[in-house]
């Protein structure tokens, strides 16, 4: 396979695709990653994190799986099923609730990626509890509209400020000026 852009007009038979070559490209691809160690090539729905964050995993078996999401998502629809069955907390308190209770994580997300703290799994699943109830009953709130104004204001207002530490995080780690976190 070639750089080249495609033909632009019908394709004969002379200019069909090399698929020998085609094969050997991913024979080489399949054999590089099974060189690979195993800790660095987690599937992403089991960790998403780079092998150099891979102590913010546990280990299951041959896998890794992120610390975090291990907490978060199965307590985060435990609490969207609850929350869906009957609500435990009046929704007058949802503006409130839902905005503070993950604000501790996000937080920490932030001043992680921003260099001011340094990675500690304790901290990070006792903060992650709160997130998990916050983002289980946003979740049963989408499923009876998924136009609620409160779930998409959260939603969105979090992402921004969780990406943008991450972009920072990110940089910051590229160019080298990390200080070991």
């Amino acid at each position: 396979m070639t750089d080249e852009q495609p033909p632009s007009g019908p394709v004969s038979a002379d200019d069909a695709p090399d698929l020998a070559a085609l094969d050997e490209r991913i024979a080489r691809w399949q054999a590089d990653r099974a060189a690979q160690p195993s800790e660095s090539r987690a599937p992403l729905w089991l960790t998403h994190h780079r092998a150099e964050q891979h102590d913010r995993c546990w280990h299951a078996g041959r896998h890794l799986v992120c610390r975090r999401c291990t907490v978060l998502w199965p307590l985060a629809f435990v609490v969207m099923i609850v929350a869906g069955v009957g609500s435990w907390w009046p929704s007058s308190t949802d503006p409130v609730l839902l905005v503070l209770l993950p604000l501790p994580g996000v937080i920490e997300f932030a001043l992680e990626h921003f260099g001011v703290l340094r990675y500690s799994s304790t901290r990070q699943l006792v903060l992650t509890v709160p997130v998990a109830i916050g983002v289980g009953r946003l979740l049963a709130r989408y499923l009876d509209d998924q136009g609620d104004a409160l779930f998409w204001i959260v939603v969105w207002g979090y992402a921004v400020v969780m990406f943008g530490a991450a972009v920072v995080g990110h940089r910051r780690t590229r160019t080298g000026t990390a200080s070991g976190t």
